[in-house]
């Protein structure tokens, strides 16, 4: 006879899965996946130039202890002043320790972040939406690909995410420790990209939309908030903001120019002196559908469907738990994507900013279809598949198609040539009795000569130039756009007198491409070269 088993051992299948520790075990499986996505083969892509530009910023930074916003370009410091926190980890003092791993560890820290903060979604609604969040968060190609990208737009998106919530937060409790919490959220966002404002107007926007849904609201509202919390938030954020731009005080100009800076951008995004002026539908065109001959099908329709899916979901039937936010989110995504929509100026990192809100849509409505037995079947296989296709994407753009212009989310972005090119100018330092100091010229129209600088910064004897120089006495190793090959002759064959000119050999038989549309020759002078040749296997 059989031993029966003991009844307090029996634990039903239905449940554990509905249990806390079933919650843990699960997110704890897509924390591994997210950081799996995130973490591997940083090395293997190039630098963008917008990498490379934020990473010789942090070189100096390193270097002189010594930060100044610049209203004009390359954002907010708070990408910067996070970069330290590695450096310092690894005891790097210099750019040279500096790596591309090293760099890009920011973004992935910040997009497990933003994995991670949809923890903070339990007290609002159900486990499955928090869970529904994380997955979507983890394994979306948009999200995992920036997570990689040594650019602020994960960061804002986080310190967003993060305001919304504690601005919530705050409005159920009143309790101080909220509004000085999403103050200082606010001033993060400050200091992280310019484009915060629009996501400032679009919270207010939709705040005050849903307390005009129910009459008499907004006054009460106004009402029994306290006036000097709302003025101890605004201190919160402006303190963090000047700490930052300040580089903490140090210089006090960072502040007015932390304002100004609005006006530039304002006009850049209006479609004056840039180039990045897309249709209004490119963002959605970018997301919905990518598809040519030989190439992924690039898509995160199952993301955005299931975010219609739930905003259409909390408008005819609102949820009866935390009915507000919801409504809130939904009018927030929607004013979101409107505005981004209108703006002429749009990059694929841009729409990061609207489309997180469609993330959590869809994982509302993930819950929701779940709960009900007619649909359950339909979207756990809807979901399955989803998160699949997701996935595959995801390991397709950080692995083959990194660099591939069928890819969505790659945007001007360097070859893979970049690798070929330093690789040969390297080789000729080392040749050289010079070393890393040998004299190198890089001459390009317009300046368009990054990522360069950042691959190069182990030379310690590099001129970058827009036309040819005629007034210096021309370097041993020339690089130059094709269009400066007219100058580039005179300098060195025309303007030299008889005996003192040099022959100068094509270090490739190829032009290289620094990326679609821009190509560079290389150019060795004699003697160089034959140092090379003599040393080469």
């Amino acid at each position: 006879m059989r031993r029966p088993v003991a009844a307090g051992l029996k634990v039903p299948l239905k449940s554990f899965l509905t249990s806390k520790a079933a919650f843990f075990i699960l997110f704890a499986i897509i924390l591994f996946l997210a950081f799996f996505f995130r973490i591997i083969g940083l090395e293997k892509r190039p630098l963008h130039t917008d990498e490379a530009v934020h990473g010789v910023k942090f070189g100096y930074l390193l270097e002189n202890d010594d930060y100044r916003y610049d209203p004009h370009e390359y954002h907010g410091p708070t990408l910067i002043f996070s970069t330290l926190v590695p450096a310092w980890i690894k005891g790097s003092q210099n750019i040279k320790n500096v790596s591309v791993t090293m760099l890009r560890s920011v973004p992935v820290f910040y997009g497990m972040l933003l994995v991670i903060i949809t923890l903070s979604l339990l007290p609002l609604t159900k486990r499955s939406v928090t869970l529904s969040a994380a997955l979507l968060t983890a394994v979306s190609p948009a999200f995992v690909f920036f997570s990689r990208y040594y650019i602020m737009e994960i960061m804002l998106v986080l310190f967003t995410v993060a305001l919304i919530l504690s601005l919530h937060r705050y409005y159920l409790s009143l309790q101080m420790r909220w509004i000085i919490l999403a103050g200082a959220l606010a001033g993060l966002m400050h200091a992280t990209k310019e484009t915060c404002i629009i996501t400032w107007i679009a919270v207010f926007s939709a705040g005050i939309m849903v307390l005009l849904t129910k009459k008499g609201e907004l006054r009460k509202t106004w009402q029994r908030l306290p006036k000097a919390h709302l003025v101890t938030g605004l201190l919160s954020a402006i303190i963090v903001s000047s700490l930052l731009f300040t580089s903490f005080f140090r210089h006090p100009r960072g502040i007015i120019d932390s304002i100004l800076t609005f006006q530039i951008y304002l006009n850049r995004g209006s479609g004056d002196l840039t180039a990045h002026i897309h249709p209004w539908f490119s963002y959605f065109q970018w997301l919905l559908w990518n598809k040519q001959t030989g190439t992924p099908l690039w898509t995160e329709f199952w993301i955005l469907s299931l975010g219609m899916v739930g905003a259409l979901r909390i408008f005819s039937s609102p949820p009866q738990k935390h009915r507000h936010f919801w409504q809130f989110l939904t009018i927030y995504t929607l004013l979101m994507t409107l505005i981004y929509a209108a703006i002429p100026y749009k990059t694929p990192w841009s729409m990061l900013s609207f489309y997180h809100g469609w993330l959590l849509l869809a994982a509302f409505a993930v819950a929701e279809l779940a709960a009900q037995r007619a649909s359950r079947i339909f979207i756990i296989v809807y979901i399955f598949l989803g998160c699949s296709h997701l996935s595959l994407q995801s390991w397709q753009l950080i692995h083959d198609h990194d660099t591939d212009e069928s890819n969505p989310y790659i945007y001007a972005h360097t070859h893979r040539d970049i690798y070929k090119l330093v690789d040969g100018i390297h080789e000729l330092c080392r040749a050289s009795t010079q070393g890393q100091k040998e004299c190198l010229e890089i001459i390009c129209p317009g300046d368009d000569y990054w990522p360069l600088p950042w691959y190069l910064r182990d030379c310690a004897n590099v001129g970058y130039y827009n036309h040819v120089d005629l007034q210096y006495p021309a370097a041993r190793i020339i690089v130059s756009s094709p269009s400066m090959q007219e100058g580039l002759v005179a300098k060195l064959y025309e303007l030299p007198p008889p005996g003192q000119r040099n022959l100068y050999i094509p270090f490739f038989k190829n032009g290289v491409l620094l990326r679609d549309g821009v190509e560079l020759d290389l150019y060795v002078r004699k003697d160089l070269w034959d140092e090379w040749y003599q040393n080469s296997p």
